[in-house]
């Protein structure tokens, strides 16, 4: 039988990797959209110099996200200060400033696994239920 923390970690595992994709609209020409999208106003985009910065950090992001997964599902401490600590980051520096690039179900799903793992993090009753 799978435990809830295996689906929990899985979950972030997911939200990890699709992290990928925001770092390859960044980066790959062919990725990027063919109309313009604006992250923060209408002067910067997202393969401007600010677009690729962000791309980078969602690049570091997946990575946390990776890691706190790995984390859950081994049960060692550390994934909370990781999950914590990268939940924050991409809500600030990813997900608020793509929302509008990226299509409204991914935006919102990304902010609500952000905001839920928080939870894990800081709700006692929640955090017990993948620690135990």
């Amino acid at each position: 039988m799978t435990a809830f923390k295996d689906v929990v970690a899985f979950v972030v595992a997911a939200h990890g990797v699709g992290f990928f994709l925001w770092f390859q609209a960044a980066w790959l020409p062919a990725a990027q959209p063919s109309q313009a999208h604006w992250l923060f106003n209408a002067g910067v985009g997202v393969g401007d110099p600010i677009g690729r910065a962000t791309g980078l950090l969602a690049l570091v992001v997946a990575a946390g996200f990776l890691a706190a997964a790995w984390g859950i599902f081994v049960g060692s401490a550390w994934w909370e200060s990781v999950a914590l600590a990268t939940s924050a980051v991409s809500l600030v520096a990813i997900v608020i400033p793509w929302w509008t690039v990226v299509p409204p179900l991914s935006a919102i799903g990304a902010a609500a696994v952000d905001l839920a793992l928080i939870g894990f993090v800081v709700v006692p009753s929640w955090h017990d239920a993948l620690v135990t």
